[in-house]
């Protein structure tokens, strides 16, 4: 969740809001100047293995906002905030690149396409073959990776702690994919790779949605809050483990890494009444056991859960965002916690539309 204060949380559950809404063009240090937003979104999704962050938006016209936004290396940064007693608060949703053709329509007005910066790391491809040497922190192979692609990049972490077992060798060419590349070596360490609400690269653990905290609570009664609620039972899409296999060039003999719900009480428990159901996960990346360990425990947690789906609308609250962890308190006192897997915020007075998994301790 985006870092709001107290009363910022207070007010965005209530169904009577005064929304602020903002667009900058960015150009490097500076700002262009701001877009006059008439409607659009940002979605946000954990299920993805690429961009987390996409953009769409439509501005009013103004002489000055096409010359901005075709500028080489031109960026938008979204917020969506209150209005509350102290002032206007906003929290920001994203830093995006424009990647897909801007249109301008015959009254002036311009509609915009844009991804998170991961677009910058995909778009830069690998003009060479690029090796990453054995033995080097994950966290420093992956910040030279960013680095070589976008040389300004920031990057919001450190060493991992977590050492490279093999020669890592990533080939040049139309299909090359540098930030697909840097999310499979943050996997090796058991870290997801993404970038923030603010633009900075992240490193972090795959949230665990039996164990996370929930960062708000809604309790039934809360007059048009939630509406449009109606959820699927995935079973097509349910598994109870993951099974990592190890497919780097140093690999001599097979190795393997198992992550499983152990838990007995749980209705996906592995020796339970749905037996075992993996999820296969294998990657040239992996060599050492620690590596297929650490790889297994982050697709588990990409996957744990997802017994139930839920999709609903609900008056906006721009801070959530993507393995977000929401509790719904019922007026009969039931408990009821999902993980934010998918969620549009709206840049107009839209709901906000959520899909979540109902979370399994």
């Amino acid at each position: 969740m985006y870092p709001v204060s107290e009363a910022f949380t207070d007010a965005v559950s209530a169904s009577c809001q005064t929304a602020v809404i903002r667009a900058s063009v960015l150009l490097g240090d500076d700002t262009l100047g701001d877009l006059r937003v008439t409607g659009g979104s940002v979605t946000m999704d954990g299920t993805s293995d690429g961009v987390l962050r996409s953009l769409s938006l439509t501005c009013a016209p103004d002489p000055d906002v096409w010359e901005w936004i075709t500028a080489a290396g031109a960026e938008i940064q979204a917020w969506r905030g209150l209005t509350l007693p102290g002032g206007d608060e906003l929290a920001s949703l994203g830093v995006f690149v424009i990647d897909a053709d801007p249109e301008e329509g015959m009254d002036g007005s311009v509609t915009i396409s844009a991804a998170d910066r991961s677009k910058r790391i995909t778009r830069a491809g690998w003009t060479d073959p690029y090796a990453v040497p054995a033995g080097i922190d994950v966290g420093d192979a992956i910040t030279g990776i960013l680095r070589t692609c976008w040389p300004a990049c920031p990057i919001g972490f450190g060493q991992t702690g977590k050492l490279l077992g093999s020669l890592a060798l990533f080939q040049d060419g139309g299909g090359a994919d540098p930030w697909k590349d840097a999310r499979a070596l943050a996997a090796t360490a058991g870290l997801d790779l993404y970038f923030d609400a603010d633009g900075v690269a992240k490193l972090r653990p795959v949230p665990d949605p039996a164990t996370a905290d929930p960062c708000m609570t809604y309790r039934g009664g809360e007059a048009g809050v939630i509406v449009n609620s109606h959820r699927v039972a995935l079973l097509s899409q349910l598994y109870n483990g993951v099974i990592a296999r190890a497919e780097g060039s140093g690999v001599d003999t097979p190795v393997r890494g198992e992550c499983w719900d152990e838990d007995p009480t749980s209705p996906t428990y592995r020796y339970g009444p749905l037996g075992q159901i993996p999820y296969n996960y294998s990657s040239p990346l992996l060599v050492t056991q620690d590596e297929v360990d650490s790889a297994a425990q982050t697709t588990y947690g990409r996957i744990k859960g997802r017994t139930e789906q839920r999709m609903w609308e609900m008056v906006p609250n721009p801070a959530l965002e993507a393995f977000d962890v929401l509790d719904f308190v019922a007026v009969d006192g039931t408990r009821t916690r999902y993980m934010l897997d998918q969620l549009t915020i709206p840049l107009d007075s839209a709901n906000m539309s959520v899909t979540a998994r109902k979370t399994v301790a």
